[in-house]
C-alpha cells in the first residue's frame, strides 16, 4: 500500500456532489506501509461548484451544487486530536470572508511552524498558535503521547 491510496481512505464512497452545503467532518486513520505506520488526519468539507463545472456536468443553473474536498495532514507522528484541530483551524481561517487565497493560508501555516524545542523535563514539544487556538505536539521519552489542546481566551 502506498501513499497514493490516501484519497481512497479520505473518500471511501467516492466524492459525492450534492445540493446541500453542510459543515465539515474530521477523522484520523493509520496507513501501514511495509512495517512503518503513517498517521493521517483528514477534514472533509463541501465547496460550491463553479458555473462552468456545473454546465459541463449538465446541472441546472438555478440551484447551487457542492463537491466534497479534503484537507489532510500526513505524518510519521501520532497526534490525531491536534492534527484534526489544526485542520479545523485552517478550514475556518481559509473559508472566512477575507481576500487571502486558501493556498496562502496553508503556506502561512507551514512557514510559521516552530521547530521542536526541549523543555526542562527533557520532553520535546512543537507549539503553534493558529486561529485562536494553541496547539502543542509533545513527546515524552518515558511516557506515551498525551493529547494537549488549549483554547486561547
Amino acid at each position: 500500500m502506498a501513499l497514493g491510496s490516501v484519497p481512497l481512505f479520505c473518500f471511501p464512497e467516492g466524492i459525492r456532489l450534492s445540493e446541500e452545503e453542510r459543515g465539515f467532518i474530521s477523522f484520523s486513520f493509520i496507513l501501514t506501509i511495509d512495517v512503518q505506520r503513517i498517521y493521517c488526519s483528514c477534514l472533509i468539507f463541501k465547496e460550491l461548484l463553479g458555473k462552468s463545472t456545473c454546465r459541463k456536468l449538465g446541472f441546472s443553473k438555478e440551484r447551487p451544487y457542492y463537491s466534497e474536498k479534503a484537507l489532510c495532514i500526513i505524518s510519521e507522528y501520532s497526534y490525531p486530536d491536534q492534527y484534526c484541530e489544526l485542520l479545523q483551524q485552517i478550514y475556518r481561517v481559509g473559508m472566512s470572508k477575507n481576500d487571502v487565497p486558501f493556498c496562502r493560508v496553508v503556506q502561512n501555516l507551514v512557514e510559521e511552524l516552530v521547530m521542536a524545542e526541549e523543555n526542562d523535563w527533557g520532553n520535546v514539544a512543537l507549539r503553534y498558535t493558529y486561529g485562536g487556538c494553541k496547539i502543542v505536539l509533545e513527546t515524552r521519552s518515558k511516557f506515551p503521547v498525551v493529547s494537549v489542546l488549549q483554547r486561547l481566551a
